[in-house]
């Protein structure tokens, strides 16, 4: 690939864990049940991504490194969810913002990823970004495999944010 597709932004989480609950059909569903003790609990999610097939669901979220004590403490004890949840911690998010998305896009950010050596624990996207979440310890070195790959706009803030906002 000769030219560079240009991007919009590139954005770096803080430290989380990822989540991850599965369930097969005929149980109970803990992915809703996780949602709603999260939600009573005010523990914030910064990505979530959900999926139903043929009655089978599947969770994955991520919570920032500084709230999972609190996460446990609420789902521990809970027999719907210990025995579906798996907790994979020090993961963060690189969040890359394409300009008219397409799928050369993501084939590029995919071989990227790999060639910075960083495992691909989720991916999601939406509208205006990709996010993919790896180990927090390769954020960094990923992220510059990728801006080293991109046109980011002259303006473009730091990757790592610059405004906390924490559930009260």
């Amino acid at each position: 690939m000769s030219e560079k597709l240009r991007v919009n932004g590139i954005k770096l989480s803080l430290e989380m864990t990822l989540i991850t609950i599965r369930a097969v059909s005929g149980e109970r569903d803990p992915n809703a049940h996780f949602l709603k003790l999260m939600g009573e609990n005010r523990v914030n999610l910064p990505l979530l991504c959900a999926t139903a097939r043929g009655g089978e669901t599947a969770g994955s979220y991520c919570i920032l490194t500084e709230d999972i004590p609190r996460a446990k403490n609420v789902v521990s004890g809970d027999n719907t969810l210990t025995t579906h949840i798996q907790f994979l911690p020090s993961v963060g998010s690189i969040s890359v913002f394409p300009h008219n998305f397409n799928l050369e896009f993501l084939g590029l950010m995919l071989r990227l990823v790999g060639e910075a050596g960083a495992p691909l624990h989720a991916l999601a996207t939406s509208i205006s970004a990709l996010c993919l979440v790896t180990d927090f310890s390769l954020l960094e070195k990923t992220a510059d495999c990728i801006a080293g790959h991109v046109t980011l706009p002259g303006n473009h803030s730091p990757f790592r944010p610059d405004i906390r906002v924490k559930s009260m």
